[in-house]
């Protein structure tokens, strides 16, 4: 929308600058805003100013909100049983209206991605090759993952 924003009297767009300074204001006023009155999130009271944060790392192996939640079972994202949990059990792209722009691409493009390799190949990994969760701003494997593909 901004891209596409024209100044009423001149039909100028923004210039990269202006582009950039709108950006900015946007997150900056969303962040101070939401964080200036003190509130209270399920009974527990939050101050004005704290710093309060939500991870997905530990909410998805919450044994409240996932049967054996250190086992990966396929069947947890059915239809059935994704409408049968709470909306915020299995959050990758966040929540609510911060939710991740990206998320409505991103979840097309890797079930295309993985069903196209699938189709074709069978992934292992490669034996003796160390699988360990690194946790940055995205969950990734620490020393990669090294696969081999074989010809289904």
């Amino acid at each position: 929308m901004l891209l596409s924003a024209r100044d009423e009297e001149t039909g100028e767009g923004m210039t990269d600058t202006q582009l950039r300074d709108e950006v900015i204001t946007f997150f900056a006023a969303g962040h101070e805003t939401s964080a200036l009155a003190d509130d209270e999130v399920g009974g527990h009271p939050i101050r004005a100013g704290s710093v309060v944060t939500i991870s997905p790392y530990v909410t998805h192996r919450n044994p409240r909100l996932w049967k054996d939640p250190l086992r990966f079972d396929p069947e947890w994202f059915t239809t059935d049983r994704v409408n049968a949990r709470h909306r915020y059990a299995y959050l990758p792209f966040g929540g609510g209206p911060r939710i991740c722009i990206g998320r409505g691409f991103a979840m097309p493009e890797a079930c295309l991605v993985l069903a196209t390799i699938a189709r074709v190949y069978r992934l292992r990994v490669v034996p003796g090759h160390r699988v360990e969760a690194h946790g940055r701003i995205t969950l990734r494997p620490r020393y990669g993952l090294r696969m081999t593909l074989e010809r289904r």
